[in-house]
């Protein structure tokens, strides 16, 4: 799945690509888009005819329920039919989650290296965090940070584990950057981006050596050699709750929220235009 995510990846910078960095205009103008996709997947990915005779099948036990309360042989059939009815829902609309769930998940990826997080502005603090490898050499020993002369690295690194640090720098100005981090005979770069002019769409907060969950969640990312000391640099820029005013819910940021409600009501608002029974 990886490997398609990587796949995607050229093709959704083009299909992005006029939306820039309006962050509320792209995200909103995706969900919409997203939602009707999903919709018109789901009516594909289901029998429609078998979901509108087993809905009418629930109506109808729910009705004879109702009717026949008084007679307890009458209502146990009528019940009978209510759950398998309902079984038979449930079957048929989770038989296509089933199938669309992947296909969700590599969509979401895509929109996540877009609207996670936005360019550092001028003249602003920010954190760079370091994790060595346990097994690399000297794990525990801090690297020496050096970045390009938009940044400026403000004091020593803070050790926050065994072989995770933290490190401040500034930046001076907008433009694309980089920050050179040295540990042995070993140097890896990674670019930082102040202003939204230099940046490319896909900004990627963190580096980390080839795995699935980083390959299927931050496709096309940067990558260490598999034999480097470093297991992960990570950039904390600013995240878009900042652009939509409310913070992460749940353990999962607002812009992905703000996807998944958007991209469902214009889902349900469209289903009786589009004919898809849900």
């Amino acid at each position: 799945m990886a490997l398609v995510a990587n796949l995607m990846t050229p093709l959704f910078d083009l299909l992005f690509l006029p939306f820039g960095w309006s962050v509320l205009t792209g995200i909103t103008v995706w969900s919409v888009v997203m939602g009707v996709v999903f919709l018109k997947a789901y009516a594909l990915a289901t029998n429609q005819l078998a979901i509108k005779d087993v809905k009418r099948r629930m109506s109808a036990a729910v009705l004879e329920v109702r009717l026949f309360q008084q007679d307890i042989a009458v209502l146990l059939r009528a019940q009978g039919k209510l759950f398998g009815a309902v079984g038979g829902y449930t079957w048929q609309a989770g038989r296509s989650i089933v199938l669309l769930l992947p296909v969700a998940l590599l969509l979401i990826a895509q929109f996540v290296i877009r609207w996670d997080v936005l360019p550092l502005t001028p003249n602003t603090t920010t954190e760079v965090s370091v994790r060595m490898g346990e097994d690399a050499p000297r794990a525990s020993q801090a690297p020496s940070l050096s970045t390009s002369s938009g940044l400026e690295v403000t004091g020593d690194p803070f050790r926050v584990a065994r072989t995770e640090f933290v490190y401040k720098i500034k930046t001076r100005r907008g433009g694309a950057h980089e920050l050179t981090l040295t540990h042995g005979d070993e140097a890896i770069t990674m670019p930082i981006y102040v202003g939204a002019s230099d940046a490319p769409k896909r900004l990627y907060h963190r580096m980390t050596k080839n795995n699935f969950e980083d390959d299927f969640l931050y496709p096309g990312g940067p990558r260490f050699d598999a034999e480097s000391h470093f297991d992960v640099v990570e950039v904390e820029y600013p995240h878009v709750e900042s652009v939509l005013g409310v913070g992460n819910w749940g353990g999962l940021p607002a812009a992905l929220w703000y996807f998944c409600i958007v991209s469902l009501i214009s889902g349900f608002a469209l289903k009786n235009k589009m004919g898809v029974e849900l």
